[in-house]
């Protein structure tokens, strides 16, 4: 299973790395990733760092409830981004990026007024894995 681009001259062009959209198979099941803010797993401080390293930590923490789930970052369809500074865009963009190795899906970003613990990002997601990955647990 794998998720398709849809990409069409009848809306603009993604400026980013993002996909205008993201189309799933019957094979996968929907999963939503809650908000995820620039802290270390078994910590409760946001990490001291630049936006890149909160942009990292963050993508870090919603790969690892993705990868809990049986999923992967190629899984992802929508990421939701939110920052208090739209200023930080650049930096958030690039670490992203890199983050996503190449993987691009639909994305939102908007400045907010604040943020849980004062964070200057929180990243959600929404991913599409296949059902054979979701461990049985959690089916």
């Amino acid at each position: 299973m794998s998720l398709k681009k849809v990409e069409t001259g009848r809306a603009p062009e993604a400026i980013g790395p993002y996909s205008q959209g993201m189309l799933c198979p019957d094979d996968c099941v929907p999963f939503e990733i809650s908000g995820q803010l620039p802290i270390k797993p078994g910590e409760k401080n946001l990490i001291v760092g630049d936006m890149d390293a909160m942009t990292h930590r963050s993508l870090q923490n919603l790969a690892g409830i993705l990868e809990a789930a049986g999923g992967k970052v190629q899984d992802l369809a929508k990421v939701r981004v939110y920052l208090t500074d739209m200023d930080q865009f650049e930096h958030m963009n690039g670490a992203y990026g890199v983050f996503m190795e190449g993987h691009s899906p639909a994305r939102a970003c908007v400045e907010v007024s604040g943020l849980p613990m004062g964070a200057p990002i929180e990243i959600e997601a929404v991913a599409y894995i296949p059902k054979e990955n979701i461990p049985p647990r959690y089916r």
